[in-house]
């Protein structure tokens, strides 16, 4: 039998944090946004705090970084998306500034994770009046990718 010994109070069984994320979701429905061929979904979090734009990583979506999106909306909006099925970057530029527009939102702290990070340094590079502040996490080449990776992402 093998069983899991947590390391204090703040351990969360696998039924408890599927019971935090249904509440999560709940609390923030996923809207959509239409921008050209492709649909945008995204939460919003309200509220009149600063915005932070978040960006996810591989998984392409929000959901892995509930809990933080939670904590930070005590005190910040957020604006979080799923990445549509958009090819080049032009288009998911594009996305993520209709994005903000639709909101009303003219610029916004970016925080990319991973994949994410790619995408925040390409926005902020295309679109720097709408980056208030960039956080980047866990962003960078890996060498063993090879050249052909680090190309595709220059």
């Amino acid at each position: 039998m093998v069983t899991s010994a947590g390391s204090g109070a703040g351990d969360v069984g696998s039924r408890e944090l599927q019971l935090q994320f249904e509440r999560f979701r709940a609390r923030f429905p996923v809207r959509s946004v239409l921008v050209g061929p492709a649909a945008w979904n995204y939460l919003d979090t309200g509220g009149q705090g600063p915005v932070l734009l978040i960006l996810p990583g591989g998984t392409y979506r929000p959901d892995n970084y509930f809990q933080l999106i939670e904590d930070l909306a005590r005190d910040h909006r957020i604006l979080a998306h799923d990445y549509p099925a958009v090819h080049t970057l032009p288009l998911v530029v594009a996305g993520l500034t209709a994005l903000l527009d639709y909101e009303g939102v003219g610029s916004a702290t970016v925080c990319g994770w991973s994949y994410g990070g790619y995408v925040a340094q390409v926005f902020a590079k295309e679109a720097p009046s709408r980056v208030r502040n960039l956080v980047l996490a866990e962003t960078g080449t890996r060498h063993t990718f090879g050249l052909t990776t680090m190309r595709v992402f220059a």
